[in-house]
């Protein structure tokens, strides 16, 4: 059957109330993309205001410093300011940073979260959504957040999805029926695969050697293992850890025929279906 774009946006409507504790489902993603690019900014905008929600049961931001990290071109800082925070600033590398938010008491800061040219110290609530699985050295990342929150405050940061999860390519609209394909094919494989399947790009903006290359590609994700987020926060100094743990996604997913083409190379059960890290700290005195 197929939908219309009314119906598409009614069923988004009805599944941006989904609980935003659980992954977006795959069929959400995938709608997403079918109405194309901006109902995909809609939806990614959803789960970063719930998660900065989120973030402000540990802290009452009103009147107070934030620093986001992964800021894009700004939304995640306006909704600091529209929860009530005094002052926020974001962090990107995008040369696009801020380009869709501006605010007489947002700043904006063009560096890498690696190496963050900021004061130590400087805010009440440091929070990044989405945005580590794509930082390269994120050992040095989680000390940078740590360094530049206040006595007291708190370092809020998920990353998801993680890249050896089913869908840790972030192209799951395209590969919905091919689950961990960027771990199970080479490039030119996946590429055939897409041209057996008839699968292309709706909003006709890439070609699909222009999405596969990017899904690929080491300089748009750190291709971490999800072990390796845990153990980098544990052996953070300074910092009480309130939450420090990976989401796992169902097991049905991983049906014995895909393990045994996995196992082989080196992944595990557990790494396999770990999709998000979760980690919030606040900052010792």
């Amino acid at each position: 059957m197929q939908l219309t774009k009314n119906q598409i946006l009614r069923i988004l409507r009805s599944m941006k109330k989904m609980p935003f504790q659980r992954p977006l489902k795959p069929i959400y993603r995938y709608l997403l993309v079918m109405v194309g690019k901006q109902s995909v900014v809609q939806g990614a905008k959803v789960y970063t205001l719930q998660r900065a929600k989120d973030s402000t049961k540990y802290m009452n931001i009103r009147g107070k410093t934030v620093l986001a990290v992964g800021c894009n071109t700004g939304y995640d800082c306006r909704y600091f300011i529209e929860l009530g925070a005094g002052e926020v600033h974001g962090v990107d590398i995008i040369d696009e940073i801020g380009a869709n938010y501006a605010h007489p008491h947002v700043k904006y800061h063009q560096m890498s979260v690696e190496a963050m040219d900021l004061k130590s110290e400087s805010y009440d609530l440091v929070f990044s959504c989405a945005t580590f699985e794509h930082v390269p050295r994120i050992d040095l990342a989680f000390p940078e957040m740590v360094r530049v929150t206040k006595p007291k405050g708190i370092i809020y940061c998920v990353a998801e999805p993680l890249w050896n999860s089913r869908q840790g390519h972030h192209k799951a609209a395209f590969f919905e029926d091919y689950p961990w394909i960027h771990l199970r094919l080479s490039r030119d494989e996946i590429l055939e695969y897409c041209k057996e399947k008839g699968i292309t790009d709706p909003t006709g903006e890439h070609s699909m050697e222009a999405h596969v290359d990017y899904m690929l590609d080491s300089k748009f994700f750190n291709k971490m293992p999800a072990e390796q987020y845990v153990s980098i926060c544990n052996n953070l100094k300074g910092v009480e850890i309130l939450m420090n743990e990976l989401y796992f996604e169902d097991k049905q997913y991983l049906t014995p025929k895909i393990y045994a083409e996995l196992e082989p190379k080196g992944y595990q059960l557990e790494e396999l279906l770990a999709v998000r890290h979760t980690f919030i700290a606040r900052k010792l005195k």
